[in-house]
């Protein structure tokens, strides 16, 4: 699959995980001169979330916020290809680890 511009890829990629249930985040980018050379785009529940130093170390009166993210290992990662001028689809994982939304909760779903 190929798109012309990165926004172009991110409107469609954002179209399909409303569709299927689920939200995403952005990934890792790599920019030369300007120009974005790859982009990836993740399932929001990827990966896990950074430690708070001060709730370690009880110095915080909050409570620690429950684990949401699961290791998830869903993805889009798109590259840019010199000899045609348009971005491809370099991976595509399709597959989650956890429940996804329902047709009533996807309303409440982020994308960034």
């Amino acid at each position: 699959m190929t798109f012309n511009t990165v926004d172009e890829v991110e409107s469609f990629y954002v179209a399909y995980s409303v569709v299927v249930g689920f939200g995403i985040r952005k990934g890792d980018k790599g920019e030369s001169n300007g120009l974005i050379r790859r982009r990836e785009w993740v399932c929001n529940k990827e990966g896990t979330r950074k430690a708070n130093k001060s709730l370690e170390q009880g110095e915080s009166s909050r409570y620690a916020r429950r684990e949401t993210r699961t290791l998830c290992g869903v993805k889009l990662r798109i590259g840019y290809s010199e000899a045609t001028k348009v971005y491809v689809v370099k991976a595509f994982i399709p597959q989650h680890n956890h429940m996804l939304a329902t047709s009533n909760q996807i309303p409440f779903i982020c994308t960034n």
